[in-house]
């Protein structure tokens, strides 16, 4: 088993990609495992989210410090607690952290668990994170990080949060405390049971395409085991404690049938799997993408006939690769029973989230006779109204039913030809037009290269190395960056200054350059890259074979179009730059 931590599409590092390896993603626990009660010195009751153990404060209270106001005092107030001087201001101001705790909201650029990390970091022995709005479904929830002692960071939800700030205005400073003195706790409902969790991460996979995660499984807020020398229990939450729970169910699978192999045992946990329920409306169901076959479900007195091994189906997950590599696919019905059965093969309407189109003529039904099996062909239409840039996928499931049987048959294809999208972005999307070569005046202030510039890499001047800034919008196996002489003959796809008959250089009365070997090949993703010209020569392993020499250049990148061959050079998309002049004393 393996944990994909992803964080935007197409990006799933190793080993959740290894060839073999079932990748595994998160769904909410349905409750919070321990939630304690604590009151105000106002007398109010309140909840917190232990972790798992309640929280070891003196009887005689906590002093509440409000980040918030802390934050008006400073410089660039931020008084949802994101930025390094509110903390600084927070650690000289409270003398005694052993006896106080410090409140702060939800939101801002940074998350909940970074917030009570920098509060330990800055010597708060006690910390609280509270919600005000019913907004985000996951930041009404409890939370908690890996336990530190002596260290305590609670979470409370917007109920409760906005108690506790209605009694800060009311309390003179430094009257207001917190009580922690009750030791029983409850189960508490959360308020996305079930649902992908919000930190799941998802694919396909950048190069082959392969759905990743492959499958779900409990692993938000669970109660797991933790070194003795800590506390002995935690409530994590991670793929990472997904996937310890997918393991369990392989191995309880594999106890029942000792011969099935890896794929088998997959293809029963895939098919026979539940949607996992998509956490900001319920009538919607998370993407293919998200959750693959769904929530692994090991309650056998729940799974149809296909677990105990009388039906199955074969694949229980397809990859259609992109528009290129797009072609129908076989599907395998067994009926291992000694009974005849109707199935209803189609496409499950509940994926809304969906952008597949699956002809009618797809939708069958099948009489299966005893101990027989059946394969049919289904096709796909994928749709042709969404902008490759967006790299978009579509997703979602075959049902294959009979009665209360449902199988389910994950695919994913990409709708459109790799090799034939645009890579390089020439627009300002991203708030600039890119490419560009830009240098560093000062520490403050760039300055765009529009027609030639020169450079000596800092031996007499104050300006900078020339950098590479572009924006690639695909997934590329290679991007190099190579410097040519000013007149070279290289026509590119995108020119980064006004080419004409009459000025075919750019600019007027350039030097003759001189000439040295390319530079280095380099993997890329799609995504904003910088790249500096270091005015060194380059061998294939990256080392320096000297300075390149006195003379006007140019700055020619290339980035291969997926599948391309990388010998040829009509498979790269090209931009080529304005003059670098290169001055040597």
């Amino acid at each position: 088993m393996a944990t994909p931590q992803l964080f935007q599409s197409l990006m799933t590092p190793a080993p959740a990609v290894g060839k073999g390896v079932v990748a595994v993603g998160s769904a909410q626990n349905s409750h919070y495992p321990a939630v304690y009660g604590f009151k105000d010195s106002r007398g109010r009751s309140m909840k917190y989210g232990g972790g798992p153990w309640p929280v070891n404060a003196p009887a005689t209270g906590l002093v509440v410090y409000d980040l918030r106001k802390i934050a008006a005092s400073t410089s660039a107030p931020n008084e949802l607690g994101c930025d390094l001087e509110t903390w600084d201001a927070a650690a000289k101001l409270v003398q005694d952290k052993s006896n106080s705790i410090i409140a702060v909201p939800y939101g801002g650029i940074c998350s909940w668990g970074w917030k009570i990390t920098i509060a330990q970091v800055s010597g708060f022995r006690y910390s609280l994170v509270y919600s005000l709005q019913d907004g985000d479904v996951f930041d009404q929830e409890y939370n908690s990080l890996d336990p530190l002692p002596p260290y305590y960071g609670i979470t409370i939800n917007a109920v409760d949060g906005r108690a506790l700030t209605g009694g800060l205005p009311n309390s003179k400073e430094g009257e207001y405390k917190l009580f922690f003195t009750s030791k029983e706790f409850e189960s508490h409902p959360q308020f996305a049971p079930g649902a992908r969790s919000n930190f799941s991460s998802w694919g396909p996979t950048s190069d082959t395409l392969d759905i990743k995660p492959q499958i779900s499984a409990p692993g938000g807020s669970i109660l797991s085991t933790w070194p003795l020398s800590g506390t002995g229990y935690a409530i994590l939450s991670s793929t990472s404690i997904a996937a310890p729970y997918a393991s369990g169910a392989f191995a309880l699978l594999k106890s029942q049938f000792p011969t099935a192999t890896v794929q088998q045992l997959q293809e029963k946990l895939q098919s026979t799997a539940k949607n996992i329920l998509y956490a900001y409306d319920k009538d919607l169901r998370p993407s293919i993408a998200q959750q693959a076959g769904g929530l692994i479900n090991v309650r056998f007195d729940e799974l149809p006939p296909s677990a105990s091994g009388k039906r199955t189906v074969s694949p229980s997950e397809i990859n259609l690769g992109d528009l290129d590599a797009l072609k129908p696919q076989e599907i395998t019905i067994k009926n291992n029973s000694n009974r005849s059965k109707t199935y209803v093969i189609s496409m499950n309407q509940r994926e809304r989230l969906t952008s597949s189109r699956i002809p009618s003529s797809f939708r069958k039904f099948q009489e299966l006779l005893p101990c027989v099996d059946w394969k049919f062909v289904a096709t796909f239409q994928p749709p042709h109204d969404i902008a490759d840039v967006h790299l978009p996928v579509y997703p979602g499931f075959i049902r294959v039913t009979n009665n209360h049987e449902v199988y389910g048959i994950a695919y994913l294809g990409q709708l459109y030809s790799r090799f034939n999208a645009k890579y390089l972005s020439t627009s300002n999307q991203f708030g600039e037009e890119l490419p560009v070569i830009f240098y560093l005046e000062n520490e403050e202030t760039e300055k765009v290269v529009n027609s030639i510039q020169s450079f000596d890499f800092g031996e007499n001047s104050a300006i900078g190395f020339p950098w590479i800034n572009f924006a690639n919008l695909q997934s590329t196996q290679i991007w190099r960056a190579d410097i040519v002489p000013y007149n070279t003959t290289f026509v590119p796809d995108v020119y980064g200054f006004t080419f004409n008959v009459s000025n075919s250089h750019g600019v007027p009365d350039s030097a003759l350059p001189l000439v040295y070997p390319k530079l280095d090949f380099l993997p890329v993703e799609a995504g904003i890259w910088l790249w500096w010209i270091n005015g060194q020569v380059l061998d294939a392993e990256g080392f320096s074979n000297g300075e390149v020499p006195a003379g006007d250049y140019r700055a020619l990148l290339r980035v291969l179009k997926w599948g391309g061959d990388p010998e040829k050079k009509e498979h790269y998309e090209s931009w080529l730059s304005p003059i670098l002049r290169i001055v040597r004393p």
